[in-house]
């Protein structure tokens, strides 16, 4: 294994050590203040959220870099006493920070998605294992960070939308078998990145394709 491989994975363990770290399970009443405040992060609306608002619109108009945006809504979210968007934000910088190390340069907007969309499947999965495990407090902790991480993801595709563009990608590649469905799929998934769901698209795809 290279020593590049091994320091990525030194990275990852660290960083899923300090996660653990800072979402303590140990007693009935830190299990209930954490599962309230994820709760109640989660239900947030966008007014009472600058950083999500801030993150949304970025997307559309010209922006600051991701970094100093989170920066700037680090601070929001310290001033609002808003614990659980808190502690993401400041894993969100070390993530990106991380990969910008790994990289040995800055990263592209669409590298700088990939660490979000990572992140974002990393707490969907801890949330699955916690709900398995009967633990719904740091399920719902998992969650509220989830939503928090979408908010700088660009704005998702509703089905409607994705079948209309998966059905404009296949008619533009000309694919029409199902032993073109990788095909189609590569060029979904490369084209709206961040914006599909991986298991809808292929639901669609799959229906497309005879």
């Amino acid at each position: 294994m290279s020593s590049a491989s091994l320091a990525s994975g030194r990275r990852t363990a660290d960083s899923r050590s300090e996660r653990s770290e800072r979402i303590p399970p140990t007693t009935p009443s830190s299990a209930r203040t954490m599962a309230e405040s994820g709760r109640r992060t989660a239900g947030a609306s966008e007014s009472e959220r600058p950083w999500l608002r801030g993150a949304r619109a970025g997307r559309t108009v010209p922006r600051m870099s991701l970094q100093k945006q989170l920066q700037e809504d680090l601070k929001a979210a310290m001033k609002a006493k808003d614990v659980v968007a808190r502690d993401v934000l400041r894993m969100l910088k070390k993530d990106l920070t991380d990969a910008e190390l790994q990289k040995g340069a800055a990263l592209d907007e669409d590298e700088e998605l990939q660490v979000l969309i990572r992140a974002v499947k990393s707490r969907k999965d801890s949330a699955t294992q916690y709900d398995e495990g009967g633990r719904k407090d740091l399920a719902d902790t998992e969650r509220a960070e989830v939503a928090i991480i979408e908010g700088y993801l660009p704005q998702p595709l509703t089905e409607d939308e994705a079948r209309e563009a998966i059905e404009a990608l296949a008619k533009k590649l000309g694919v029409s078998e199902k032993k073109q469905m990788g095909q189609l799929m590569s060029a979904v998934m490369d084209e709206y990145r961040g914006r599909i769901d991986g298991k809808l698209a292929s639901k669609i795809a799959g229906g497309l394709l005879s």
